[in-house]
C-alpha cells in the first residue's frame, strides 16, 4: 500500500491540470464590441475602394458619414469593451470533481484488486513460448493445442484441465497455466491443485508471492493444514513484505510439524538464517532453538507409529473426498494408496469414483484395471487378467496406443486362456514400443519364444524376469519388500519429492542400524533399498551384516540369494543362478532339507550347468514337498517333464 502513495499523488496532480479549463472563469465580450469591429473594418475597406477608384469622392463621403453615425450610436450605449464574466455551472463542478477524485480513486481500487506494483513488466517479445531446443517449441505448442482441443470437447474433464495446466507450466506460459488450474479447481476444489496454481503464479511473478498466490496457499491449508509447500510460500511472502518475525514464526511452525528427517528441513533452516542475517539480526540463537520436528520417517520411530500416521493420512484423504467428491486427482491418489496398503476392494471403490468423473482418463483406467488383477500362485507371479480388466486394457490401447502396459497384460490374458496366437500378436505389437536391447525387450522376446516352441510359459516365468504391470522389469526378489505403508506414503508425492524422500528414508534407516545392529529385518530392508537405488556394493554389505546377526536364518540366506539372481542364461533363457547364489541355496538346504525355493533354484542352476540328473533330483524333491494340491505343483511338474524329455 505504501508503494502506491507516490503514484496516487502524481495521478492527482495530472488530473488537476486537466481539470483547470473546467474551473477557469472566462471574460465574454458584449455584442456591441463585435459590431464596432465590423464598422471599423468597413471604414478601412471604404478607403481602399476610394484609392482604387471603385467609388468617387461623393459616394465615399456619404458612406463614411453613415458608418461614423453607427459608431457614435454604439458609443452612446456605454463602453463597448466591457465584458461579461461567465460563472461556473453546477454541471461543470460535478465533472471537475469526478475528474479530480473519482477517477484516481477508482483507478487505485482497481489496481489494488488486480495489480502488483513490485512485479516488473514483461516485454511483448517475451510473451510467447520461450526458446527451447530444436523442435521443442513446436512440440510444446502442438501438445498444448492438442490438449486445448480435448478440453474444448470435454470442458468438465478435470484431469484434462490439470494436464493442460502442467503442460503450459512446463512451456513457461505461467498465466495460461494459472487459468487452467483455476478451471480445474472450480470443478474439484482440490487443495493440492491450489498449491500447484499458487506455485505457477509465483513462477510467473519471478519468485514474488503475489496476493493471488498467497490466497491459494492459505485456502489449501484449510483442507491440508500440514502441507509444507503452502507454509513455505506463506513465510516467503512475509519476508518479501519485510515482516521478519512472521516469516520466522511460519517456518518455525513448519519445522515443528514436519518429520525430523524431511529433506526440505535444511532449506527451511537456511531460509530462516538468511532472512535474519539480511535484516541485521542474530541468527545462531534462533537456529539453535528451532524444533526438531515429528518422528523421523526412517529413524527411531517404531513401525507401528509410522504405519498409524500413514494410515491416518490416507483416511484423512478419504474423509476429505466425501465432502469434495468431484476431485478426480484425489480419488486417483486414494485408489493408489489403497492398492499399496493391500486394500484392493477399497482401492477399486476409489477408482470407480474417479472413473465416474473421468471415464476416458488413462491414469484412472490404468489404476482401476490394476485393482481388478488377481494375484497368481505361479512361480513367475503373473497376475490373472479377468474379463473386466481385459475390456479396460482394450479401451486403453485405443486411448494410449504407445503405452506398453495394456499390450503386455492383454498378451498375458491371451496366454492364460490358451490363445497362443493372440498372445504372440499382442507381444509383437509390444516389441515395437520397446527399445531393442533393453531388459524389457528381452523379457517379451523370451515369452514369445516360449509360446512358439510350446515351452510352458509358467516354467519359463519361474526363472525369467517378468514384466511388471507398469511395463518395468520385475525379477524374483528375496528379502522384505517395502511395506505397504511405505509405498502408500510415496504415492502422494511428486517424482522429485519421492526420490528425495526415499533417499532420506534409506539414509535414516542406515544411521539407525548403526545404533541398533541387531535389527535383522532392518538390515534386509536396507539391503533391498540399496539394490533398488543401484548400489550393489552397499546392498551386499547390508546382507552380510544381516548374516552376521543370523548366520543360520534361512529367510536371511534366501533374501541374499534372491538378490544375486540376474541376467539370463544364453541357452535356456532362464534367470542366471551364479555360483555365489548356489552356495547360499545349498546352505539353506543343509539347514532345511525341505525348502522348496532352494531346491527349485538349485535345479535351475543344474539345468544351466548341464547336469540334468541333479535338476531332476531337486525338482522331484520340490514336488514331494509341495504336494499335488499346491498351485505351483503343475508348473514344476511341467518343467520336470521337459528336462526328462530332453534326456530321452
Amino acid at each position: 500500500m505504501t508503494a502506491l502513495l507516490p503514484f496516487l499523488f502524481l495521478t492527482a496532480i495530472a488530473v488537476s491540470l486537466l481539470a483547470l479549463p473546467f474551473l477557469r472563469r472566462r471574460a465574454v465580450p458584449k455584442r456591441e464590441a463585435f459590431d464596432l469591429n465590423v464598422y471599423r473594418d468597413q471604414l478601412g475597406e471604404l478607403e481602399r475602394d476610394l484609392e482604387r477608384g471603385i467609388i468617387d469622392d461623393e459616394a465615399a463621403r456619404g458612406a463614411r458619414l453613415e458608418i461614423e453615425r453607427r459608431i457614435l450610436a454604439i458609443a452612446d450605449q456605454g463602453d463597448a469593451a466591457d465584458s461579461v464574466w461567465n460563472g461556473i455551472s453546477t454541471v461543470r463542478l460535478a465533472v471537475t470533481a469526478a475528474l479530480i477524485f473519482v477517477v484516481p480513486v477508482a483507478s487505485a481500487l482497481l489496481y489494488l484488486q488486480i495489480g502488483e506494483p513490485a512485479v516488473r513488466d514483461q516485454p511483448i517479445t517475451s510473451r510467447t513460448i520461450p526458446q527451447q531446443p530444436s523442435g521443442g517449441r513446436e512440440v510444446a505448442l502442438a501438445n498444448i493445442q492438442r490438449l486445448q482441443d480435448r478440453v474444448d470437447s470435454a470442458p468438465d474433464d478435470t484431469a484434462l484441465w490439470v494436464e493442460l495446466a502442467r503442460t503450459q507450466l512446463q512451456a513457461g506460459l505461467y498465466g495460461d497455466a494459472a487459468g487452467s488450474y483455476n478451471k480445474a479447481i472450480e470443478l474439484t476444489g482440490s487443495p493440492m491443485l491450489r498449491i500447484e496454481m499458487g506455485e505457477a503464479i509465483v513462477q510467473g511473478a519471478e519468485g514474488l508471492v503475489t496476493r493471488g498466490a498467497l490466497e491459494q496457499f492459505r485456502t489449501a491449508l484449510e483442507s491440508v493444514p500440514n502441507e509444507p509447500r503452502a507454509h513455505y510460500y506463506i513465510g516467503l511472502a512475509a519476508t518479501q513484505e519485510g515482516d521478519v518475525d512472521s516469516a520466522v514464526d511460519t517456518w518455525r511452525h513448519l519445522l515443528a510439524i514436519s518429520p525430523s528427517d524431511a529433506p526440505f528441513r535444511s532449506q527451511i533452516v537456511s531460509s530462516i538464517r538468511g532472512v535474519l542475517e539480511a535484516n541485521g539480526r542474530p541468527a545462531d540463537a534462533i537456529i539453535a532453538s528451532l524444533p526438531e520436528g515429528t518422528a523421523a520417517t526412517g529413524g527411531n520411530a517404531g513401525p507401528h507409529a509410522e504405519n498409524e500416521q500413514i494410515r491416518s493420512m490416507v483416511e484423512g484423504l478419504a474423509a476429505r473426498l466425501e465432502s469434495e467428491p468431484d476431485d478426480v486427482e484425489g480419488w486417483l491418489m486414494l485408489g493408489r494408496s489403497r492398492m499399496v496398503l493391500d486394500e484392493p476392494d477399497l482401492a477399486k471403490a476409489a477408482f470407480e469414483r474417479a472413473r465416474a468423473l473421468a471415464p476416458d482418463n488413462p491414469d484412472v483406467l490404468l489404476g482401476y484395471a490394476a485393482s481388478l488383477l488377481e494375484p497368481s500362485e505361479t512361480p513367475g507371479g503373473d497376475p490373472v487378467v479377468g474379463d473386466e480388466a481385459i475390456a479396460i486394457y482394450q479401451q486403453l490401447v485405443e486411448l494410449t496406443p504407445d503405452d506398453p502396459e495394456p499390450r503386455w497384460l492383454l498378451g498375458l490374458s491371451a496366454a492364460q486362456s490358451g490363445d497362443k496366437e493372440g498372445a504372440i500378436a499382442h507381444w509383437r505389437d509390444l516389441l515395437s514400443l520397446l527399445e531393442d536391447g533393453t531388459d524389457d525387450y528381452g523379457i517379451v522376446e523370451a515369452r514369445i519364444a516360449a509360446l512358439e516352441t510350446d515351452e510352458p510359459a509358467a516354467a519359463l516365468a519361474a526363472g525369467v524376469p517378468t514384466l511388471a504391470p507398469n511395463g518395468s522389469m520385475q525379477r524374483p526378489a528375496g528379502g522384505p519388500q517395502p511395506t505397504a505403508e511405505d509405498r502408500a506414503a510415496m504415492a502422494a508425492l511428486s517424482p522429485e519429492d519421492r526420490s528425495d524422500q526415499i533417499r532420506a528414508m534409506v539414509e535414516g534407516l542406515a544411521a539407525r542400524l548403526e545404533d541398533d545392529p541387531s535389527d535383522i529385518e532392518g538390515w534386509l530392508r536396507l539391503a533391498q533399498s540399496r539394490t533398488v537405488l543401484g548400489e550393489p556394493d552397499a546392498a551386499k554389505e547390508a546382507y552380510e551384516r544381516a548374516m552376521e546377526q543370523a548366520p543360520d536364518d534361512t529367510d536371511v540366506l534366501r533374501a541374499y540369494a534372491g538378490s544375486l539372481l540376474g541376467g539370463r542364461h544364453p541357452e535356456t533363457n532362464t534367470a542366471l543362478v551364479g555360483a555365489e547364489a548356489v552356495d547360499l541355496y545349498r546352505r539353506i538346504v543343509a539347514i532345511d532339507p525341505d525348502d522348496p525355493e532352494a531346491h527349485w533354484y538349485l535345479g535351475l542352476a543344474a539345468v544351466q550347468q548341464g547336469t540334468i540328473d541333479d535338476a531332476k533330483s531337486h525338482w522331484r524333491r520340490v514336488l514331494d514337498v509341495l504336494g499335488p494340491d499346491h498351485p505351483n505343483y503343475a508348473a514344476v511338474q511341467s518343467s520336470l517333464e521337459q528336462v526328462e524329455t530332453k534326456t530321452q
